[in-house]
């Protein structure tokens, strides 16, 4: 079901940008203060799922998906096991909840 050329290739992705954007989203870090695991965690997650999906698309690769709604429903499934992960590794921000909530949303009225 996961398409390994692809997906190897968005965990490359996902560790560069993630990082890079991880240092400047809490170089606070740096002198002496706590992590935010979630935010940390997350912040790898989105660069993987965007370059994961997007690669999928691009190749109109039939193995992932059958059809758009195949796309829609295992990014929905990607992102529900992405916040249920978050979850139990610190309480998310009031933001990023509503952030995840409206993706959810919009990919429900999509599948």
């Amino acid at each position: 079901m996961i398409n390994k050329p692809i997906f190897t290739r968005a965990l490359i992705v996902a560790a560069i940008v993630g990082s890079v954007l991880n240092l400047i989203n809490q170089w606070d870090i740096m002198n002496g203060a706590n992590p935010r695991w979630g935010a940390l965690l997350f912040t790898y997650c989105v660069p993987l799922l965007v370059s994961y999906f997007s690669g999928v698309m691009a190749n109109g690769n039939k193995s992932a998906s059958g059809n758009e709604e195949g796309i829609n429903e295992q990014l929905l499934s990607a992102v529900l096991d992405l916040e249920k992960s978050l979850e139990q590794v610190e309480r998310l921000p009031t933001n990023t909840r509503q952030n995840l909530l409206s993706i959810k949303t919009l990919l429900k009225t999509k599948a």
